[in-house]
């Protein structure tokens, strides 16, 4: 199964749109976050237990259109993740819910 969203944002430089699909879910050993922009950005992606304990971060450089990013589960138990991606200008932000197996 495969998590998909689109968003559109009304910034004061102009009209952005951007998606995200998180697969595949439950994972194994890693989640890949399919993400398209209009324009380049820097994107913050965390990885939190759900006891709220942040697990995994980094700040990746992402370009206008599609864009690929893996996030490793490997050394992470069982169970159940939020991943969190939100721009570093703060302007839109998600949260989705992922299963390790």
């Amino acid at each position: 199964p495969v998590f998909s969203a689109d968003f559109f944002n009304r910034a004061s430089n102009g009209e952005e749109s951007y998606s995200l699909e998180v697969y595949p879910n439950p994972a194994e050993s890693k989640v890949f976050l399919q993400m398209r922009f209009s324009k380049p950005k820097q994107v913050l992606v965390q990885v939190f237990d759900l006891t709220g304990k942040e697990v995994r971060k980094s700040i990746q450089g992402v370009k206008a259109g599609e864009n690929q990013l893996e996030v490793s589960l490997l050394d992470q138990s069982k169970g159940l993740y939020l991943v969190k991606v939100s721009s570093e200008d703060g302007t839109w932000s998600k949260t989705v819910k992922v299963v390790k197996e």
